[in-house]
């Protein structure tokens, strides 16, 4: 006793004194160096990872149970694991009295809290909350009288919550509280209560809803409870009982005490031996007795929140000898008591009769085993025993102790040793499963007896080598008690026990470093931090310490207790210093140097083992060694001088071979650079050197460890960064000759993404530690001048790859912006030596000064520089913070290009002139301002030099091209800027304006606008249009410039867009200006033209051959064989009077003869064409206030092509008047559209090719046009005062050409008199009917138009079309109130008697070649044609020959119907009948007599199948598929219809299909 409290003394002292330590007070006499509050590793990272991360609670609010229970009731709530089928965690409780009132004891708000929930326990993906109801009251609900007036526990309901949503839900804090509501079941069968929560989830079994709800709350809450206690105060006001886990924790700190042992019982088998037995009312009482015998008072705990109970009794389940409870039940019992009490079952039959029974049931179960431990946790089948009566009342433990009380013992033996008062069988069983939650009592023998080794002192190296077998789930349970016993035998018996304690220590530390420990590290950091006072302890560890690493460098094969030793070095060695500096504490006057003797000689021995050679057995010694090695930093650091630690280190990291334990020494110096070691500036002046030195050799291991050598960089700069850590300058420049060249190499090769961007950061952060001296030593270092060029270009050039592709992601733009004011900083201050290199001895290299400027442009174009596209507050963020870079970089580009001489600025013209407009383009004014007058001053330089600025001005449209287009820079307000500035400098220079200078602006200006107008179209088919025309715009301007390279690339841009608009002419037209380009040659060209079907060439000769078939082929897809024609014969000369390629001769002839087939035998639709203006404010500049000739693609009419243009420009309105718009309509809001027809004049070529091919030719090469639009002139309306004003348009470019459109260059308009334009028309139409008739005769299959047009002639002069100009001309009175026109009247009638006679002629052509089929349409013709004839010029008549005529079933004598009663109605001779009523005969005449004023009934009837036909008529077919309408024979006649011009047109129709 003296010993313990000499003991406990002297832990108290120890105690104070660590708190003393901890809180700075009492510091002892020898200044030992402290954490630095800037230490990447912070107090976190030494007590391991935050475990309060790992403790989670949920809340549970239960809301009062209204629905009415028959009597008292329970209510009970629990978690549960459905996928496990288990419950993980204590019951709460709530009772209600009969009335349905709360009967407050220790949760009278209902409150809840579920505690020590892990990882594990929140990831569960079936996790449940259970609520179990038991009444409380009579056997039966509706018992109305009962012999036992005791109270019986029933079954009553069940009600589940899936939790698995809450807690995931709730994983990431903060979480709030949420209402939820379960409903409550019923069994059918009370056998099933006891699993009923299992069957509702799985949708199993017999229940029924009782209509009622239990409604609840839950929340969860993380860290400590203590913790969430402070933050929500509100929620735990009162008391809020505490539902623990059924198991430990993740985490058991020091101090966390527990000892519980849960009891489930899970059912009974109370059947006899016969299985005879009637099925009883089961209840079973629980008790927990001494082995004394005395009844321990209080011990089980039925729920949290309810008192204690002496006896539990269970859920009575009626009528079965089976019955099922589960219910758990806490044993409530001090830790002491465990190994001499245990928990008595007594199983009776509950009567409703009768009071009493005849015999029990006893059961029992110890708290302990055999060896003293708690039992483990299991399920347990208990032998029952079956008792009289009256032994109840004298039941002593004497009775039943000394039997065996777990099943499989044979009963008959075990019969005979029990009194007549007992009996067993093999059937009567009770189960029960235990879960012991204990830190007092362990279920490991082994921990026990080590636990207890005051006991057996003699058996001490046993009970150690015990201790290192023991499971690790039972040593993190008792981690305190097992520390404090080692290091109690380390101070009581060190010599003979020290190395085993050792091995024991290093055994639990090796627990710890596992995984599945890793949580405990927690504890053991809080048990060193808090609880650990042994003052001397460090002695005896470093000389086990010493001795191990001694035999293990002197062991010839590889022992894994060294191996465990060098891996726990971290948690060694905090146990060492925390027992020194408790010992210094304690004795503040004691002399350090043996320590520090004893210490490093610990080093020592690492440095003999690292240094063994490669065929060394230690290998995983070494590894692991210099693995832990870096753990030790913090502690080593609070006992040893930082510089003396640093020679330590040095000697560690220099002894280990080359090319040996590469991760580890990776890892050794990346913690040293981010321990406290590092913030020491003596430290860092003795170990930078060597770390460096062994990066840079590790950075050629390989791809990994270069990224780590990276990263461990990295860290090595954030640390030189800081204010607090010493001077850095020397650092700077060691690292700077180091490493600064080899980031570089890494920013040219461009690696993996990651490798680059760190290797970029690290690049810009060394640039940004450098000052203006490192700069300058650094190229002083270099050996010389032209090596400083050569890294100069390097560097240069690095910086160009790093701005062009910044290897950063485009939303960084913070870092962006760093980077980019680095790099400004690093050019300022290499120009210097530049320049005082310049100055000194002339020398001047313009590639190096060329590569600086461009570094300049790269900077200054830099995507996150350009802040107007960042919103106002970014911009004035980033502005208050670097600075507008952009401006300095003009201000440094000003400076540096003003201190050259004419000379020296002539080496940089032209090619400086780009980088210097690329910066002039970017969005800032003073920026501009800075720039642009360099690009004169530059003009002025050439100017003087060569008498002019051609170079410059062939720089500026390459370079002003590529940037607006390829580049998107510039804006109309650059044009505006750079028009003012260049205009004003060159007023300002009299020299400049003589040779062009003035002018020079006006184009430059002109081309920017015209790059502007192309660049802001917007993509997409639907602005085809406007972007062609923006195109041929530029070709023009660069045609004028005579910049044949940018000329034809716009040619071959046009030409794409063409092709996909299948605009197949115009992309040939377009490709001829480039074939007209090029020479029939050998010419050796360099450049391949992107172009489908175009194949790559090398001369220019092969190049226009393959343009020549290319364009060839898409003329034959337009249908414009004349154009092709003469490339073919172009072609056929090349082949066979130059190159002489007879084979392709033959293809190319073939296509010829095949072109001309298809002119003379193809019908070629014909376009229309189009004049198109546009109006409006929001018109294309280009094409505001101008007018169009547009071609409408093949059978385009007006309502479509405007369909069309509307499509092009979906805010344009079409006007609807066709007169010259007002001068409002230029500026007027909107855009506006005015759309009419025009005629392309033809030239005489093809008026002659007309009349030979197959069809009117497709006009090409027009370049005039012509609308024609009637005016009423007079007071009189009427045709004769109706003229015409027409307009003829000229275009700049014939159509169709590079577009199908062309801007009208010039237009005249003239009036041409009614008479006049008669005469004009009648002289159209009859071409048209010589044509036609031509044609027809030439290839039958042309008879179609022919019979159009001699149709609609003749038909409007029958309906009075020629009486319009007799009306209007051809009177006495026309002609003597105009005398004037008297030659025109008489032209008009010759024309008149030229027309009669061109249809006879054409009617003859059209009798000769008419098929059957259409001869009805023949012969209405030449009834037509006699009656106009007649009316006209009688004496005119051209002979017809004979024909077959026209019978038509009822008509006049001459057109008489068929007879239906054998009679003729005149002398003709009678119709055969050929399948249909009409028939054709042979007329006796030499023509046609002409027919009455009524035409009779059967072309009416045709008219009236076709339009509208009584049901009589039907319809036979005849010879070639032609429906002719015809009447039944058996219908009556009918009268005389009119004849009108629906039938005319019916006939037209009819002979089309025909």
């Amino acid at each position: 006793q003296h010993q313990q409290s000499s003991q406990r003394a002297a832990q108290e002292m120890a105690r104070q004194l660590a708190k003393q330590r901890l809180t700075g007070q009492g510091a002892p006499k020898h200044d030992y160096p402290r954490r630095s509050s800037g230490s990447v590793i912070t107090s976190a990272v030494r007590k391991g990872t935050d475990v309060t991360e790992k403790l989670h609670h949920l809340y549970f609010k239960l809301s009062p149970f209204e629905y009415q229970v028959p009597g008292a009731f329970e209510l009970y709530a629990s978690l549960y694991d459905a996928r496990e089928d288990a419950f993980f965690s204590e019951r709460c409780m709530v009772r209600y009295d009969k009335q349905g009132e709360l009967i407050a004891e220790g949760a009278g708000n209902l409150c809840f809290i579920f505690t020590d929930l892990g990882t594990y326990d929140m990831q569960r993906e079936e996790a449940y909350l259970v609520v179990h109801a038991i009444r409380i009251g009579d056997m039966m609900v509706d018992s109305k009288s009962s012999k036992d007036p005791s109270l019986f526990r029933r079954p009553y309901g069940c009600a589940v919550f899936p939790l698995t949503s809450v807690l995931q839900k709730s994983a990431q804090p903060p979480s709030k509280a949420e209402l939820f509501s379960a409903e409550l079941f019923q069994c059918s069968n009370e056998q099933d209560f006891a699993l009923m929560h299992a069957g509702i989830i799985k949708q199993t079994g017999n229940f029924k809803s009782l209509i009622a709800r239990v409604d609840f709350s839950l929340e969860v809450f993380h860290g400590l409870l203590s913790r969430v206690k402070e933050v929500h105060p509100q929620l735990f006001q009162k008391p809020v009982p505490v539902c623990r886990k059924l198991g430990f924790p993740e985490v058991i700190m020091p101090g966390d005490t527990r000892n519980d042992v849960f009891i489930n019982l899970l059912s009974g088998d109370f059947k006899g031996k016969d299985n005879k037995t009637a099925e009883k009312n089961m209840e079973c009482v629980m008790s927990v007795i001494l082995n004394t015998g005395t009844l321990v008072e209080h011990a089980l705990s039925p729920g949290v929140s309810q008192q204690n109970m002496t006896n539990y009794k269970s859920v009575v389940v009626r009528h079965t000898n089976t019955p099922h409870w589960n219910e758990i039940i806490k044993v409530d019992v001090p830790h002491k008591q465990f190994p001499n009490a245990h928990v008595r079952f007594c199983s009776f039959h509950r009567s409703t009769n009768k009071k009493g029974f005849n015999s029990f049931m006893l059961a029992f179960l110890p708290l302990v085993d055999a060896q003293g431990t708690a039992l483990s946790d299991d399920e347990y089948t208990l032998i029952v025993y079956k008792c009289d009566a009256s032994l109840y009342n004298h039941l002593h433990t004497s009775h039943y102790l000394h039997l065996p009380w777990n099943g499989g013992v044979d009963e008959a033996p075990l019969n005979n040793q029990l009194p007549k008062t007992m009996s067993t069988s093999k059937t009567l069983r009770l189960k029960v499963r235990t879960t012991t939650c204990s830190t007092k009592m362990t279920q490991n023998y082994d921990l026990l007896k080590f636990l207890e080794w005051r006991s057996c002192p003699d058996s001490l190296h046993e009970c150690l080598e015990s201790l290192m077998v023991v499971s690790g789930y039972e040593v993190v349970k008792f981690l305190q008690d097992t520390l404090d016993a080692l290091f109690a035998i380390l101070k009581q018996h060190s010599g003979n026990c020290g190395q085993l304690v050792f091995q024991s220590l290093v055994y639990i530390i090796k627990l710890l470093n596992e995984t599945k420990f890793e949580n405990f590290r927690t504890v053991l950091n809080s048990y060193i931090d808090d609880h650990f006072c042994s003052l001397l302890a460090y002695r005896n560890l470093m000389d086990e310490l010493k001795l191990a690493l001694f035999n293990a460098q002197n062991s010839s094969a590889v022992d894994q207790k060294y191996i465990r030793t060098a891996q726990s070095l971290q948690y060694i060695f905090r146990f060492i210093v925390t027992s020194r500096l408790l010992h210094v504490n304690a004795e503040p006057d004691m002399d350090d140097s043996s320590f520090n003797d004893d210490l490093i000689s610990v080093f020592d021995s690492f440095v003999s083992i690292l240094e063994q050679d490669k065929t060394s057995s230690n290998t995983a010694l070494q590894a692991s060694l210099l693995q832990s090695f870096p753990l030790t930093f913090m502690e080593v650091l609070q006992v040893l001088p930082a510089d003396v630690f640093s020679h330590v280190i040095r000697r560690i990291l220099d002894c280990v071979p080359t090319n040996r334990l590469n991760n580890q020494k990776l890892h050794c110096i990346g913690r040293i650079v981010t321990s406290d070691l590092w913030l020491h500036e003596d430290a860092r002046n003795i170990l930078l050197p060597t770390l460096l030195y062994h990066l840079k050799s590790l950075m050629q291991q390989g791809e990994l460890e270069a990224a780590k050598c990276l990263d461990i960089k990295g860290d090595l700069l954030r640390v030189l960064r800081r204010d607090d850590v010493g001077s850095v300058a020397s650092n700077v420049t060691v690292f700077a000759k180091s490493f600064l060249r080899t980031l570089l190499k890494l920013l040219s090769q461009r690696g993996k993404a990651t490798q680059t961007s760190v290797a970029a950061t690290l690049f810009a952060s060394t640039l940004d530690l450098m000052t203006e001296t490192h700069y300058r030593e650094y190229l002083t270092e270099l050996d010389g001048w032209d090596k400083a060029e050569l890294f100069l270009m390097e560097f240069f050039d690095s910086m160009r790859k790093f701005l062009e592709k910044s290897p950063f992601a485009d939303d960084w733009v913070s870092m962006q912006v760093s980077v980019c004011s680095v790099f400004l900083k690093a050019v300022k201050c290499f120009s210097l030596p530049m320049q005082e290199q310049l100055l000194k001895t002339g020398k001047f290299s313009v590639e190096l000064w060329s590569s600086m400027f461009k570094v300049h442009m790269d900077i200054a174009c830099a995507p996150a520089l350009q802040w107007e596209k960042l919103s106002t507050t970014q911009h004035d963020d980033y502005l208050a913070k670097f600075g507008d870079i952009r401006v300095e970089v003009g201000k440094e580009l000003s400076a540096k290009w003003h201190q050259f001489d004419m000379t020296q600025k002539m080496s940089f013209i032209p090619s400086l002139a780009g980088v210097i407009l690329k910066i002039s383009l970017l969005k800032q004014r003073e920026l501009r301002k800075l720039v642009i007058p360099l690009f004169f001053n530059m003009i002025s330089c050439e100017l003087a030099a060569t008498g002019d600025f051609q170079q410059l001005v062939a720089e500026l449209v390459d370079k002003l091209d590529d940037f607006v287009s390829v580049h998107d820079m510039g804006d109309n307000e650059y044009k505006e800027h750079m028009h003012t500035i260049m205009e004003e400098c060159c007023r300002q220079d009299v020299a400049l304006q003589a040779a062009g200078g003035l002018e020079f602006v006006d184009y430059s200006i002109l081309l920017l606008e015209r790059l502007l107008d192309l660049r802001n179209i917007p993509e997409g088919d639907e602005h085809m249009i406007p972007r062609m025309q923006a195109i041929v715009n530029l070709m023009q301007y660069y045609k004028q410039m005579q910049r044949d390279a940018m000329y034809i690339r716009y040619i071959y841009r046009l030409a794409k867009l063409q092709l996909a608009a299948n605009n197949h002419a115009e992309a040939a037209f377009t490709l001829l200006r480039h074939a007209k380009i090029l020479k029939w040659e050998e010419i050796p060209i360099n450049v391949t033209w992107d172009f489908p079907n175009l194949p790559p060439a090398k001369t220019e000769l092969e190049l226009k051959m393959n343009l020549y078939k290319l364009m060839i082929d898409f003329f034959d897809k337009a249908k414009v064989y004349e154009q092709a024609i003469p490339l073919c014969k172009e072609l056929a000369e090349q082949y066979e009077m130059v190159t002489y390629q007879y084979k392709d001769l033959v293809p190319i002839y073939h296509k010829v003869g095949d072109l001309f087939s298809k002119i003379m035998e193809e019908v070629r639709p014909v376009s229309e064409f189009f004049r198109v203006g546009f109006y409006g404010s929001k018109a294309p500049s280009f094409m505001k206030g101008k007018q169009f000739i547009f071609r409408g693609r093949e059978f385009q009419h007006v309502s479509d092509f405007s369909h069309h243009l509307l499509a092009s420009f979906p805010s344009a309105s079409l006007l609807k008047f066709n007169t010259e718009p007002d001068a409002e309509y230029e500026t007027k809001e909107g855009m506006f559209i005015q759309l009419a027809k025009v005629e392309p004049n033809l030239k005489s070529n093809d008026l002659r090719v007309a009349v030979f091919a197959a069809s009117q030719p497709p006009p090409v090469n027009v370049e005039t046009f012509t609308l024609n639009r009637p005016v009423q002139k007079g007071d009189k309306k009427g045709f004769a005062n109706m003229w015409i004003e027409r307009t003829i348009y000229t275009t700049d470019l014939p159509l169709p050409g590079l577009l199908h459109w062309s801007p009208v260059s010039h237009r005249e308009t003239y009036d041409i008199s009614p008479i006049a334009n008669a005469v004009a028309s009648m002289v159209l139409k009859n071409k048209e009917i010589r044509e036609c008739k031509t044609r027809a005769e030439r290839n039958t299959e042309q008879l179609s138009p022919l019979s159009m047009i001699l149709n609609g002639v003749i038909d409007a002069a029958v309906m009075g079309g020629l009486a319009v100009y007799e009306e209007a001309f051809l009177s006495k009175e026309y002609v003597d109130s105009n005398p004037q026109d008297t030659k025109l009247v008489q032209r008009l009638r010759d024309l008149i008697k030229e027309q009669i006679i061109e249809l006879g002629e054409g009617l003859s052509v059209h009798a000769r070649i008419v098929p059957e089929d259409v001869r009805p349409l023949h012969d209405k013709m030449e009834m037509g044609y006699l009656q106009m004839q007649q009316k006209w010029y009688p004496e005119s008549a051209v002979p017809i020959p004979k024909v077959a005529s026209l019978t038509p079933a009822s008509s006049h004598p001459d057109l008489s119907p068929s007879p239906t009663s054998g009679e003729s109605t005149n002398n003709s001779p009678a119709p055969q009948r050929r399948g249909t009523v009409f028939s054709l005969t042979t007329s006796a005449g030499p023509s046609l007599k002409p027919p009455p004023k009524a035409a009779t009934s059967g072309l009416a009837a045709m008219a009236q199948v076709m339009l509208g036909t009584p049901s009589d008529v039907s319809m036979p077919t005849s010879g070639r598929g032609l429906k002719v309408p015809t009447t039944s024979l058996r219908s009556r006649s009918r009268s005389p219809q009119p004849h009108d011009g629906r039938v005319n047109m019916l006939m037209i129709t009819l002979a089309m299909i025909g």
